[in-house]
């Protein structure tokens, strides 16, 4: 099974909640739930309540879980697929829309949609330009990083790696890799870095990332399937 996960960026005329409303429904329930080829959907809420820890240029990150990278390009060919399309102008600015396909791999609980409770973090990484594809994946599969987000209060961890078909013909995802964290609340997040500042170091900017490109978003979840 692979996850897609959508950069989405607000149409500037819209407030964040006229934004979440609209992307929750109808965009997310029910048009999404009727591509049926998606089998989980999570809809990552932007967290105005933490803006000041939030330097991500996008107000929603929704994950959908299919099949196989085939079933990520054959999305298109759903009959319920135009309808959802045709629904982003109401409420995204469309040119900024950016799209990750990755393969997903927990660290700490299980991968999948999960139940939706407390605050997310997730930190969208770049590559260091220095590393090989085989580096990066090598460093950012630490095995360390299970002890490190329980020593900063993490409920969950999951990595999330950008596959091997974003790459083909030169092309180059917008982020290598999300890692996602879960609080169970915004006050638990913020008390964090100081819980482990090393450990929190390594997890939010590990060495194989370049921190200069790499983005932090936190999230209510909504989990539709």
């Amino acid at each position: 099974m692979i996850k897609t996960m959508a950069l989405l960026t607000k149409r500037p005329d819209l407030s964040l909640a006229e934004f979440d409303a609209h992307w929750h429904r109808p965009h997310g329930d029910p048009l999404t739930l009727a591509i049926s080829i998606v089998r989980h959907a999570v809809q990552n809420s932007r967290l105005a309540a933490a803006d000041d820890l939030i330097d991500a240029p996008y107000h929603g990150i929704p994950e959908v879980w299919l099949d196989d990278p085939g079933s990520a390009l054959a999305l298109q060919d759903d009959p319920a697929y135009a309808e959802a399309d045709a629904d982003q102008v109401h409420f995204m600015d469309i040119p900024k829309l950016r799209f990750l396909i990755t393969a997903e791999s927990a660290v700490d609980g299980s991968d999948g949609p999960g139940e939706a409770t407390g605050v997310k973090l997730v930190r969208l990484l770049r590559a260091d330009e220095g590393l090989s594809g085989d580096d990066f994946d090598r460093r950012f599969a630490d095995s360390a990083d299970r002890d490190r987000g329980r020593a900063v209060g993490a409920l969950r961890h999951v990595r999330s790696r950008s596959i091997p078909e974003s790459y083909v013909d030169g092309a180059r995802p917008e982020f290598d890799a999300a890692r996602e964290l879960w609080f169970p609340d915004l006050e638990a997040l913020r008390a964090a870095p100081e819980k482990d500042a090393d450990g929190w170091r390594e997890l939010i900017t590990p060495s194989c990332a370049d921190s200069a490109r790499s983005v932090t978003f936190i999230a209510a979840e909504r989990r539709l399937r």
